[in-house]
């Protein structure tokens, strides 16, 4: 994910993924979150320690190195990535489009770690932007092929699923 708490800046994204987290660590399991420091628009947080607990959920924050509108690039989830993946019974990725979902994903299908893919609304088929389109085609397609479940926000995102034969794996 991206941003995550405390970048409640983004929406409705770092929420859902926040909440879903802190439920799911209270029921009693295990909840890791890799993400960036970004803390809004403009600026990231400068966190004092490697992992941090918050409400039972370990949140590991990889600085960004490289940032420009909602596209954060944080090199140490690389390594994170490598070295961890194969911890997790399964991989949720928040939102689509980012340098995080790409390593994570790449790093789960190498290790067999199931993962599924929930883009809040970030996965728009029909778009103009050459800077998506040229992630589509080299990396978001082949992240959400690999992906084991697809979760869709509403019936939009359900026929951009449809619109790529990704339909049998849409929940």
């Amino acid at each position: 994910m991206p941003y995550y708490y405390p970048a409640w800046s983004f929406g409705g994204p770092p929420r859902v993924a926040y909440d879903l987290s802190v439920e799911l660590g209270r029921r009693g399991h295990s909840v890791s979150c890799f993400t960036t420091n970004a803390l809004d628009f403009r600026s990231n947080f400068q966190p004092t320690q490697k992992e941090y607990t918050i409400n039972k959920v370990k949140v590991n924050y990889f600085r960004n190195t490289l940032r420009w509108d909602k596209v954060f690039i944080s090199p140490g989830i690389v390594g994170a990535g490598r070295e961890r993946t194969r911890e997790f019974d399964v991989i949720h990725l928040h939102e689509y489009r980012s340098f995080q979902n790409a390593v994570v994903a790449h790093y789960a299908r190498r290790k067999r770690t199931p993962y599924v893919v929930q883009p809040h609304g970030s996965m728009v088929t029909w778009t103009n932007d050459p800077l998506k389109l040229i992630f589509d085609v080299t990396i978001g397609h082949s992240i959400l092929k690999n992906a084991d479940k697809l979760i869709a926000l509403n019936e939009v995102e359900s026929d951009h699923f449809r619109a790529l034969n990704l339909s049998d794996k849409t929940m």
